[in-house]
């Protein structure tokens, strides 16, 4: 029964013309989201230009450079050593166990 109802109130509405019209949108549609996708994608623009283009080999440091920051290394920095560094220091600490365990070593 209660669908009857319904139907029938549905029918004498669109009939009569009394029916509301919906405006329907998406969130991605709203002005407040369309300027804020505006405005992070400038951001992302801005931060891309101030970095180093990977695929333009004229534009690399001979320095190690921090590809998210753009800072240089100084020269100290040996990380193309890091493996033999670590074999050094693993073999100085395996030496010493187990009281090697109380330890500090330092940076070679």
């Amino acid at each position: 029964m209660h669908i009857c109802c319904r139907v029938v109130n549905d029918v004498a509405n669109i009939t009569e013309r009394h029916t509301k019209a919906e405006v329907m949108s998406r969130k991605e549609e709203n002005s407040s989201r369309i300027n804020s996708d505006s405005q992070d994608k400038q951001k992302i623009r801005n931060k891309l230009e101030m970095s180093t283009d990977s695929l333009d080999p004229t534009d690399h440091s001979d320095e190690i450079v921090n590809i998210v920051t753009g800072r240089i290394a100084p020269s100290t920095v040996n990380v193309d050593k890091s493996v033999e560094i670590g074999k050094v220091q693993l073999e100085m600490f395996e030496k010493d166990w187990p009281v090697g365990l109380q330890h500090t070593y330092s940076k070679i």
